[in-house]
């Protein structure tokens, strides 16, 4: 007799092999005098070409999405970088994006793409963020009779509009779109109460032609995207929101500006020229920094010189240590459809010299967070109370001297104390 909660597995026969044993195929066991079957089904071995497959680049290729490829040891010494054939490339520390798998040719097409994998390893090591605008600073703010100037109020709401999801129109067919414009005739009384909730007193007393001319006009533009949104959001909608990364994937992390100085080193950079003069503003030099050209405030440089293209003798003029401030990033890589990765992106930022002696006037020099920082001392200095880590350290006042009365003031307080002490009580 064995356990009643044990199942004992009988021997079965394959009716195509009375020699081979099914205990691993099929079970039967009874139960109150009722018989169940219940067969385990055999998972055949991958093939070696699907699991070459699986693990190759190929199967995640993309023409339309431009990608960054790698190859690292003994596979980049073999030109191997996971495709249909070989490459001529075969440096380990090389980056590629592919066009083309297989052409009519039968050739893989190619491009290096080490200049932008340098480009963004440059940006995470500076860590800083970067603000979106929409158009650069040369095209703002020019009052003529043709550009009127905007308000700046107005002008600054429109750089800081959020990004909504909108209908792609370039990706409708023809029927579509025509059926996307008869939904936005019908909502001409939506739109027209839509302008009067927002109180703007230009649009008064105003055709709807003559506010289709105001120079920051983008009213239908908030319309179709407030309504694109209030679609999105009901329970019935089967739609699904795109929103686009603000910075196209620059930077996933928005650190502060005290968090990018205490957990960064100053980079050199090189003063390369004077700026175009702009009217009204403070004169700039042009500095090249992190692969790109920022600006710095002439009386900022520090006495750092611009570099002097006549003088070849002159290797070290220009250059100091920088930090990177106020970035504001106006274009992001094109990746889908036509590829121009980094080299579409425009980015433009103040720096500000990194001042010598500045950082032995902190109270704690090393890394907040660490070990080393937490155990040690703050030591005393003119710089222990300073919160701004952007404006070198201003020294406190020494205390004034404790005023002592002369000798003339003291007779002068003894008649006073003589003549009040002479008075008698109850009077005033």
């Amino acid at each position: 007799m064995g356990d009643p909660n044990f199942l004992s597995v009988p021997e079965a026969v394959y009716p195509g092999n009375r020699g081979a044993t099914a205990a691993s195929a099929s079970a039967s066991f009874s139960h109150k005098h009722v018989q169940y079957w219940s067969m385990v089904g055999i998972t055949p071995s991958p093939s070696p070409f699907a699991t070459l497959l699986r693990r190759s680049k190929f199967s995640s290729f993309d023409p339309q999405i431009a990608q960054v490829f790698a190859s690292y040891d003994g596979d980049a010494h073999r030109g191997n970088w996971g495709f249909k054939r070989p490459l001529a490339l075969r440096h380990r520390r090389a980056h590629i994006t592919v066009k083309a798998v297989d052409t009519s040719s039968q050739q893989t097409e190619w491009n290096g793409a080490n200049s932008q994998v340098k480009f963004i390893r440059k940006w995470e090591e500076l860590n800083t963020g970067s603000k979106r605008s929409n158009k650069p600073h040369e095209f703002k703010g020019y009052d003529s009779e043709f550009s009127p100037m905007e308000d700046e109020q107005v002008n600054g709401g429109l750089d800081n509009l959020p990004m909504q999801p909108v209908r792609n129109i370039n990706a409708m067919k023809p029927k579509q779109f025509q059926t996307y414009l008869k939904q936005l005739r019908a909502q001409r009384s939506d739109f027209i109460e839509f302008l009067e909730q927002k109180g703007d007193e230009r649009l008064e007393d105003k055709t709807m032609y003559e506010r289709a001319q105001l120079a920051d006009n983008n009213f239908h533009g908030e319309f179709i995207a407030t309504r694109a949104a209030q679609e999105a959001e009901t329970m019935e909608s089967r739609y699904i929101n795109k929103m686009g990364h603000r910075s196209g994937g620059l930077s996933y992390s928005s650190p502060s500006s005290l968090q990018s100085y205490l957990t960064t080193k100053p980079q050199p950079g090189r003063v390369l020229q004077a700026a175009p003069p702009i009217r009204g503003k403070p004169e700039k030099l042009v500095v090249a920094f992190g692969g790109l050209t920022h600006s710095l405030e002439k009386r900022q440089a520090d006495g750092v010189q611009m570099i002097k293209w006549s003088e070849p003798a002159s290797k070290e003029r220009g250059i100091a240590r920088f930090r990177l401030r106020d970035a504001h990033l106006y274009a992001t890589p094109v990746v889908v459809g036509k590829r121009q990765g980094a080299k579409a992106v425009k980015i433009r930022g103040e720096v500000q010299i990194e001042r010598k002696g500045y950082a032995s006037e902190r109270s704690n020099n090393y890394t907040p967070g660490s070990q080393a920082y937490a155990g040690a001392l703050a030591s005393p200095g003119a710089g222990s109370g300073v919160a701004n880590f952007s404006v070198p350290p201003v020294p406190k006042r020494s205390l004034r001297a404790k005023w002592e009365p002369s000798g003339g003031s003291k007779a002068t307080l003894e008649t006073l104390r003589a003549i009040l002490g002479g008075q008698p009580s109850g009077s005033q």
